[in-house]
């Protein structure tokens, strides 16, 4: 009996968790942000996303009141891109 193909493994900075890079993305149209509690993020995402595209949450319990800063913030970019 044969066994199933293995799906193929991420490598490089897709690996930490996202099937498209955020420039990769980007090129599809989707408008992305990313959020991680990795206290390395910077290391990575720094290379991945403009510093307005991302953010590292050190402190997760403060996860609740930094989402409507975070939505607000990405709803005006695209309003002000809009005009």
């Amino acid at each position: 009996m044969r066994r199933p193909r293995q799906p193929p493994v991420a490598r490089g900075p897709s690996a930490h968790g996202a099937s498209l890079r955020p420039d990769e993305a980007e090129h599809e149209h989707v408008q992305s942000f990313c959020l991680t509690v990795d206290k390395g993020g910077h290391d990575y995402l720094r290379e991945m996303c403009a510093p307005s595209r991302y953010m590292v949450l050190e402190d997760i319990p403060s996860l609740p009141l930094e989402l409507p800063k975070i939505y607000q913030r990405h709803v005006q970019a695209h309003l002000s891109a809009s005009f």
